[in-house]
């Protein structure tokens, strides 16, 4: 009798990932953290944790903005960035792409720049330490933010609490637009180290006397219905902060 015998080959598969490239589009610029507790859970057990702030819808639910805070960023131009390459030097090209022949320039780490367009995930810059360099650099190979920024904070009818916390990358404004009205009870509480300068509906300043930015917190009546902003500024190297806002 003859015996027969069965050979299975069997191929092995191999797959290759590639690094990612300086070019990653994908990045973004760190995103302000807001957590919110209504005036009025409603239905949510009292001893529940805050709710992530949710960005408004571009088609508003009106139900949804009566029961839950929310923050919208409504703008954000980014003007300063600081070279912050995990490999560095931070190479400046020509144009908004990786090519073996369009280096211009490099920076090092911690250097400043301004940031004269947006495009893909690069920055065109220009520089800011004596240098006339300018060019395109990876945004995510760049420590930023927004350095002018405005965000519409809506509330809920009843009232309630929003905290929000957001840094500055130099100089810069952010502005934070509520809507309240008159003979409600508005209490902004810084819980870092500035506290926002707050404007009525008209742009006059809501606290009478010199502006404190080491004040801890204000409570007061509204004087009138419509929006109040809640302003930051920046003029040198930037800072982070913090606080709260409450409308009952």
């Amino acid at each position: 009798m003859l015996g027969t015998g069965l050979l299975t080959l069997v191929s092995l598969v191999c797959v290759a990932c590639a690094s990612a490239p300086e070019t990653d589009s994908t990045a973004v610029s760190p995103s302000p953290t807001a957590t919110t507790t209504p005036a009025a859970p409603g239905s949510s057990p009292a001893a529940a944790p805050p709710v992530t702030a949710q960005p408004l819808k571009s088609s508003p639910d009106n139900s949804a903005q009566d029961n839950e805070p929310a923050v919208q960023v409504e703008n954000c131009v980014v003007t300063q960035a600081i070279a912050a390459d995990p490999n560095p030097p931070l190479n400046i090209r020509s144009g908004p792409e990786v090519q073996s022949d369009n280096v211009v320039g490099t920076l090092k780490n911690g250097a400043w720049v301004s940031v004269v367009a947006e495009k893909d995930g690069w920055f065109q810059i220009r520089s800011t330490d004596g240098n006339e360099v300018a060019g395109w650099v990876a945004k995510n190979r760049t420590e930023s933010n927004c350095n002018q920024k405005k965000a519409r904070i809506a509330l809920p009818q009843a009232g309630g609490t929003v905290a929000i916390a957001d840094r500055f990358v130099g100089t810069g404004s952010h502005k934070y637009v509520l809507r309240a009205n008159q003979g409600q009870t508005l209490t902004v509480t810084n819980q870092k180290d500035v506290f926002p300068n707050i404007l009525t509906p008209t742009g006059q300043p809501l606290i009478s006397g010199n502006y404190d930015e080491n004040r801890q917190n204000w409570t007061g009546e509204l004087p009138a219905t419509g929006e109040y902003t809640l302003e930051l500024d920046s003029n040198f190297k930037g800072y982070d902060y913090a606080f709260s806002a409450q409308v009952k």
